[in-house]
This record gives C-alpha cells, sequence and structure tokens, in this order.
C-alpha cells in the first residue's frame, strides 16, 4: 500500500494517505478527519491534492475526505459508491487488509485515469470538448464587451459571497458504517 501510495504521488502529484484508528471520539469521524487532514498536510499546498481514507475499528466508521483541488474528479457520490463497493463487504468481516486495498486500488484508477479518448478537456469532473470551451470564451467575451466589464463584477460578487478567508480544509467526501 505504502509502494501503491509513492508511485501515485510520483506520477501526478496527488497524495494518498490511509489512517486507522480505534477511535475518533470525542470529535466523531468527520471533525476527526477534518483535523487530522488539514495537520498532517495530506496533498500539496498549492493544489489541495489529498485524499485520506480513515477507518475507525471500534466504531465500525469509515471516512474518505477529498481535497478540494480533487472534488471534482472525486466527488462525494463516487468516494461513496467506491466505499461502500470495495470496502464495506470486507469491513464487515473484519478482513481489514482487502478492503483497504480495492479501495486505494479504486480510488488510484480514478486519480489516473483523466485522459480522454474524444480529446475533451477534464475539468471539474466533466469532459468538455475543446470546441464547447472555445465557445464559452467567446460568448464570455462578448458579454464583458457589451456590458462594458460589469459582468466581472457581477461574477465576482457570485464568486465571494459567503467566503471568509482561512485555511484549506479537506473538502468533500463521503462516510459509511460497518
Amino acid at each position: 500500500l505504502d509502494e501503491i501510495c509513492y508511485e501515485l504521488d510520483a506520477y501526478n502529484s496527488d497524495e494518498l494517505a490511509i489512517v486507522i484508528v480505534n477511535s475518533t471520539q470525542p470529535l466523531g469521524i468527520d471533525l476527526y478527519a477534518l483535523e487530522m487532514f488539514e495537520e498532517n498536510g495530506i496533498g500539496k499546498e498549492d493544489l489541495d491534492n489529498g485524499v485520506m481514507l480513515l477507518i475507525s475499528t471500534e466504531e465500525g466508521l469509515w471516512r474518505i475526505e477529498v481535497g478540494y483541488g480533487l472534488e471534482g474528479l472525486l466527488n462525494d457520490a463516487k468516494v461513496g459508491t467506491i466505499g461502500r463497493t470495495y470496502l464495506e463487504p470486507y469491513l464487515e468481516v473484519e478482513d481489514y487488509y482487502p478492503g483497504i486495498f480495492y479501495t486505494v486500488a479504486a480510488l488510484v484508477e480514478e486519480l489516473t485515469s483523466e485522459t480522454t479518448t474524444d480529446g475533451g478537456i477534464p475539468l471539474f469532473g466533466w469532459h468538455i470538448d475543446k470546441w464547447h470551451l472555445a465557445l464559452a470564451i467567446i460568448v464570455f467575451l462578448s458579454l464583458a464587451v457589451v456590458t462594458k466589464g460589469r459582468i466581472l463584477f457581477w461574477i465576482g460578487g457570485i464568486l465571494t459571497r459567503g467566503k471568509f478567508g482561512g485555511g484549506r480544509s479537506g473538502g468533500g467526501g463521503a462516510k459509511g458504517r460497518f
């Protein structure tokens, strides 16, 4: 498992951590995962490209925490499916290694399969054709000219509404019980 994680880092700089604890109390698995993710700096600071698999044996809980930079590729639904498909069946019978191995393999497969066969561009988990991207840029620039740049302030207001600085958290993820 260590070698797989090191190879992933060497391949595309994504970082994958596996954490097994007896208990996450008194914090609970969500807060424990978030604090563990941030304290250990999983993922590159400027890319937020970390993933952490956390298993709490006494509580019978698991969580996959995903950094902001990978949420487009590993959304909550996808990591939830991976956990329920590859991890839970093995954890239920206390056969930890195969469950962890197959879960890590599924995560690595998702993290290394960004290429598309149709020449599209992977963007936030979607594959966009190059001509669609070019058309969107042309429409945006046209709107910027027509509104004399005011659309940029409007979009900036939408993007920053409700955001208050601070450090990067683990982002999305999924959890389950076994």
